[in-house]
């Protein structure tokens, strides 16, 4: 997600105290002051929270949107709710990346809350209300997307919940047991 950034990061210098710039392309924060290097940690669901404020107001919570990686993919997290606002078209690739980072997916499937279908959220580019559904995939979460701007808010948890839960398996269905089909020529050998 390629959106405008103050390159001065919301968080402060451990040695001088003074605000760390962001190196967007080398994924790091410098403090100019004290020529410290800050490489952020990764959070369990393979965020990496890089703290330059975008101009773009969270959804939820309308608090200033920071610019977060996760792999190679640019996304906006907010710090207060924990919610992820990301493009559409990196979703799939996102999940796809996380899925293999975290190969394990021990989480039981949760119901959600048919209530979240009914919350409008507006979109923080062009202020249109944002579609709510629920997720086809694993975990069970409901989506909110702007079409139009291509999209896509995540609430905190939801990319663990999708990535963690075990894809749906329809349960077999055996029509026809062809292990129990025997030729005549079988029969008649007995």
């Amino acid at each position: 997600m390629k959106v405008s950034i103050d390159p001065v990061s919301t968080m402060n210098c451990e040695n001088c105290g003074a605000p760390l710039k962001l190196e967007r392309e080398r994924h790091y924060l410098f403090c100019e002051y004290c020529n410290g290097l800050y490489f952020p940690k990764e959070s369990p669901e393979g965020l990496y929270l890089l703290g330059a404020p975008s101009q773009v107001d969270c959804p939820l919570c309308r608090k200033l949107l920071v610019l977060a990686r996760i792999g190679h993919f640019e996304v906006l997290a907010c710090q207060q709710c924990k919610g992820l606002l990301l493009d559409m078209v990196d979703f799939l690739s996102i999940l796809e990346y996380l899925r293999l980072k975290y190969p394990e997916r021990r989480r039981p499937p949760q119901t959600f809350d048919s209530k979240e279908l009914a919350r409008e959220l507006h979109c923080p580019h062009c202020a249109s209300t944002m579609e709510t559904y629920p997720y086809g995939g694993a975990g069970n979460v409901v989506l909110d997307n702007c079409l139009k701007c291509g999209i896509l808010w995540l609430d905190y948890d939801e990319v663990s919940r999708i990535v963690q839960t075990p894809e749906r398996v329809q349960d077999f269905v055996p029509w026809l047991d062809i292990t129990s089909i025997r030729t005549q020529s079988e029969d008649e050998n007995e």
